[in-house]
């Protein structure tokens, strides 16, 4: 049976409470959060590292795999069960599933909020997920909490047809209105059947109201999933949102996709750093703050053995970028594992970890008026 289970919340300021939980899924094992998802990003850097080394073992350690797929309007009028295009979307999803074997396999679909998706899109989305182990229904702003029951009532009769057991979530955009969006998730939460939430990328800058709605069921054992999220805090900074999001109560997290350059873009490369908890130019940045260590938290496999100048002299500069995405792999990895570790412990060590991370603590400051330096709640936010 599918359970989700909260170990502990810790309070760590007003519209921030992290929780340690963990997922128990039958065929999978046990999954700790708080937890980053690999995606086929990753694994298309993880192959142009090999290709440029094949000296090197890349295992990536994550236990969920989200395949990324982007759907306007026009995509989803034009799939139906019986024509070519849902085939192909359905293998599509099939051969990136096949990637990784033995751990949780789950759609991220990206869809505008400005698309209304119908009942009719709903059950075709549904269908193209059977092959997978998570089951996204589609919550949209352009539906009432009526529609939303129905909806949800609809899909769980349907998804016990499937051949194998599924997790059931909630794919929810927080762009509606907070009254709204409260009972839904009072109805989200209150449903069996529906172990959690899949939300779209939502900036705290701008949300933290709506994150705050998160938080206020943090005691609830459903999971919190969010997607697409940007590298870094979107005004400038370079903090790393996805190692600060499980601050809001988020269980699971995932960066968004980008295209592949093209050669004449101008590439940078920036390396993810754990010990401020975001990100430095690399190799320039970096050099002055490490000089040709690479301070790698966990050692990835590009990083064993190698320097700063190894890396330039062995790697192109689209190959770096590779071998900076594999390295923040890992480190992401690293970094959850500390996060839940603190979660775990006292409220002091959520403090002591985050106020040693320069990046994390001047964005949570900002957005939350936490000052971890100080200990001491700020309250900026009313």
């Amino acid at each position: 049976m599918n359970e989700f289970e909260i170990e502990r919340t810790s309070s760590v300021g007003r519209n921030t409470v992290a929780r340690a939980t963990i997922l128990k899924e039958s065929r999978i094992g046990t999954i700790e959060f708080p937890q980053r998802f690999l995606t086929g990003t990753d694994l298309t850097h993880g192959r142009k590292v090999i290709n440029a080394n094949e000296d090197l073992t890349i295992s990536f350690m994550s236990p969920i795999y989200g395949i990324i797929r982007s759907y306007d309007k026009p995509a989803l009028d034009s799939i139906a069960r019986s024509n070519t295009v849902y085939h192909k979307e359905l293998e599509a999803i099939k051969k990136n599933a096949k990637k990784k074997d033995g751990v949780l396999k789950a759609l991220l679909a990206n869809v505008s909020s400005d698309v209304p998706i119908s009942n009719v899109h709903d059950e075709r989305l549904m269908w193209l997920q059977e092959p997978l182990d998570v089951v996204n229904i589609f919550d949209s702003r352009h539906i009432g909490v009526d529609e939303l029951k129905e909806r949800i009532n609809k899909d769980l009769k349907a998804i016990e047809k499937f051949d194998d057991e599924k997790l059931v979530v909630v794919r929810i955009s927080l762009r509606q209105r907070i009254a709204i969006l409260k009972k839904k998730l009072n109805l989200i939460y209150g449903t069996e059947g529906i172990k959690g939430i899949f939300v779209p990328w939502a900036n705290p800058d701008y949300a933290y109201s709506k994150l705050t709605l998160i938080r206020d069921f943090v005691r609830v054992p459903k999971w919190v999933n969010m997607f697409g999220i940007p590298k870094m805090s979107v005004d400038g900074g370079r903090a790393s949102l996805i190692h600060i999001l499980p601050l809001y109560g988020i269980d699971s997290l995932s960066l968004a996709s980008h295209k592949p350059f093209e050669p004449d873009y101008r590439i940078d490369v920036k390396r993810m750093d754990w010990g401020i908890a975001g990100y430095y130019d690399f190799p320039n940045e970096h050099r002055l703050k490490y000089g040709e260590d690479l301070n790698c938290s966990i050692q990835c496999p590009p990083d064993v053995n190698m320097a700063v100048k190894d890396i330039l002299d062995k790697y192109s500069p689209e190959e770096r970028l590779s071998v900076v995405r594999v390295h923040e792999a890992y480190e992401s990895q690293f970094g959850m594992f500390n996060i839940r570790n603190s979660i775990l412990g006292s409220r002091k060590a959520l403090f002591d970890l985050y106020k040693t991370k320069e990046s994390a603590n001047q964005f949570i400051h900002r957005t939350d008026g936490i000052d971890f330096g100080s200990n001491a709640l700020i309250n900026t936010r009313l």
